[in-house]
């Protein structure tokens, strides 16, 4: 790999060392100073500086465990002379109890985070998007039972490691005292929880783990009026300090009034209401069933054999082999497989058998060796043992002759008329386009749009003439309205010109897009469309896929729009990450109300009318001629 690929490999290696380690060593940084460009050493220092809090101060963080030996070892290495790097790597090799996502650690980092806000701070608000976003559903809690089943709400830390944390704090609160981590110097002396509302504090100490995100913007405190219900039943008077109250200890504890973000327990108090209909909802990344080095990603897409191992509903993906660079500019391999640049081809064993350009703009039938009687039809396949044979990309097909009525593999032509198979097409004299079926949505759903009626696009107009009251748009019928979450994206011009520029192909599409954002569904049932409008920002769509959904299901895609409006809203860097979506400036999200009574389905349309316009009118296509019938 040429030099700027070894720097960028040797950079990535070291930031992903530094954020996996438990704290980060001297040495870590140096690796990241030494082969990282500025822009990335300074993000490091960002969140490296703020990890933690003076050691002094983190003293009393000590008390967060069980053993007296680590324990000891804590205090002894927080007040000794080692640099502070080599402080924190003491106590988390010698103590279990220092782990990530453990009660010590907690404690560190939430003093952290409160002595030195501003490094985190927009809008007023610490944000804790950016190590844990908020995710749909929650399940598999053994302690925090009350979480489970619950597909339309959304957390952040729902886990086995935050559910064993609730766990301990639990047992820690039983000796009666609960030091505030904020406050060093301040404790609440509180009776025995085991019998002074016992559900109420195991709530408590569930929410704070497992963190749900409350709709409006992340919240990290309990609403003020739970505070003050819990401490003022079980608060033990005859041990409280001179001049403290529920309320007092409640200002340091909760926000200044309930109209601000905070998290409620009144939810949590009681089991899921959707225990019964929970089956409707489908979330195979969520908890991930993937081994830590890797990520899942849902797969889209119907199976005919259910128990193949390969029709799995998601997919676990690694990081790219041979520390690979990222960037795409696909070749084409002797095996008929595309791989997205050079390196990874050659990492794959194609040192130089291989084409510019991707298998796809190949010509399969150039120089084709198929009979004088025979037509060639492309038929693309990867073969595995390229390097023994020729990898044949067509198939010749028989211009005359009787073919097998009874042989079945569809394929359709260009004027979406389907066949049973390509020999009858050929022999029908059509021209081939594809193989498989000929669906009315195939076209459109492949372009990433969402199909709402059919016929020819019409992106402008009124629904009815306002002279004569009739439809201006006769041959469309609009379908009934259905429920979809809708999120309108500012984008930035300029930053979109400065993207294209740099990308591979000079172009960043809308397709670009919902594919970076189709990243962040949880939920098997829903799927992202979009197009852009007139206005020139964005439309896009969070819709059910299923033929017909159910109640519970269209609340799930209306949860989900409103996650990917947040995340584009408070511009977390799962959404700036990507050079597609790198230009979102601000998201404005709409959604149909839902009601889920015991008996029917109730659904209404939002408060604005022009969600109606918008149904009715919306793209299917990006080009205004296109056709789907």
């Amino acid at each position: 790999m040429h030099k700027s690929g070894s720097l960028l490999a040797a950079c990535r290696a070291a930031c992903k060392s530094l954020f996996w380690a438990s704290t980060p060593s001297a040495s870590d940084l140096d690796n990241v100073q030494e082969f990282c460009p500025q822009s990335i050493v300074s993000c490091v220092r960002n969140y490296t500086q703020t990890m933690f809090i003076s050691p002094e101060e983190a003293v009393p963080c000590c008390q967060y465990t069980q053993s007296e030996s680590c324990r000891k070892i804590c205090q002894q290495a927080m007040l000794s002379d080692l640099r502070d790097e080599e402080k924190y790597d003491l106590v988390t090799s010698e103590c279990e109890e220092a782990a990530l996502g453990t009660d010590m650690w907690n404690c560190l980092l939430l003093l952290s985070a409160k002595s030195k806000k501003v490094q985190y701070d927009h809008g007023g608000r610490i944000d804790l998007i950016v190590d844990q976003p908020c995710q749909m559903g929650c399940s598999d809690m053994t302690y925090c039972t009350n979480f489970n089943l619950r597909p339309m709400e959304l957390f952040q830390s729902c886990n086995p490691e935050a559910d064993k944390g609730a766990a301990r704090a639990v047992q820690l609160w039983s000796s009666g005292t609960i030091t505030l981590p904020y406050y060093t110097d301040q404790f609440i002396p509180i009776k025995d929880i085991r019998t002074c509302r016992p559900e109420v504090w195991k709530a408590i100490a569930c929410t704070l783990y497992i963190k749900p995100c409350e709709r409006r913007a992340p919240a990290s405190q309990i609403c003020r009026r739970d505070c003050i219900r819990i401490l003022t039943d079980c608060m033990d008077l005859a041990r409280l300090q001179p001049g403290m109250s529920p309320t007092l200890f409640c200002n340091l504890l909760s926000p200044d009034d309930d109209s601000k973000p905070c998290m409620s327990l009144d939810y949590y108090l009681v089991e899921s209401p959707y225990s019964n209909t929970f089956s409707e909802i489908t979330t195979p990344c969520n908890p991930n069933p993937c081994p830590d080095d890797e990520i899942c990603v849902l797969r889209h897409r119907k199976c005919k054999h259910p128990g193949d191992p390969d029709c799995k509903q998601y997919q676990c993906k690694k990081g790219l082999p041979c520390n690979c660079p990222s960037n795409y500019n696909p070749v084409c391999a002797s095996n008929g497989q595309t791989f997205p640049n050079e390196c990874l081809a050659k990492c794959s064993g194609y040192d130089a058998d291989y084409e510019m350009g991707s298998c796809q703009q190949m010509a399969p039938c150039s120089g084709h060796t198929c009979g004088r009687d025979e037509l060639c039809i492309p038929r693309r396949d990867v073969c595995l043992s390229s390097k023994l044979s020729t990898c044949r990309q067509y198939e010749c097909v028989h211009r005359s002759g009787e073919c097998n009525r009874h042989f079945h593999e569809p394929a359709c032509d260009t004027s979406d008329e389907e066949f049973s198979n390509v020999c009858t097409l050929v022999q029908r004299g059509r021209v081939f386009a594809h193989w498989g079926h000929c669906m009315s949505e195939c076209a459109a759903w492949a372009d990433r749009v969402y199909v709402d009626y059919f016929g020819k696009c019409q992106a402008v107009g009124q629904l009815l003439n306002l002279k004569s009251g009739e439809p201006s748009c006769p041959d469309v019928q609009c379908p009934a309205l259905p429920s979809v979450g809708e999120i309108r994206v500012l984008v930035s011009p300029s930053q979109s010109m400065e993207a294209a520029r740099v990308s591979q192909n000079n172009q960043i599409t809308i397709r670009d897009v919902i594919e970076v954002l189709r990243q962040h569904i949880s939920v098997l049932e829903c799927d992202a469309f979009g197009y852009q409008s007139i206005e020139r920002d964005l439309v896009l769509v969070i819709a059910p896929v299923t033929r017909y959904p159910t109640a519970l299901q269209i609340q799930a895609c209306m949860s989900e729009a409103e996650k990917i409006g947040s995340l584009i809203t408070s511009r977390s860097p799962l959404i700036m990450m990507h050079l597609a979506t790198s230009s979102f400036i601000s998201a404005g999200t709409r959604t149909s109300h839902v009601i889920i009574s015991s008996g029917a389905t109730r659904r209404r349309t939002p408060e604005s009318h022009s969600i109606f316009l918008f149904v009715c009118f919306l793209v299917i296509s990006l080009s205004e001629t296109a056709l789907y019938r």
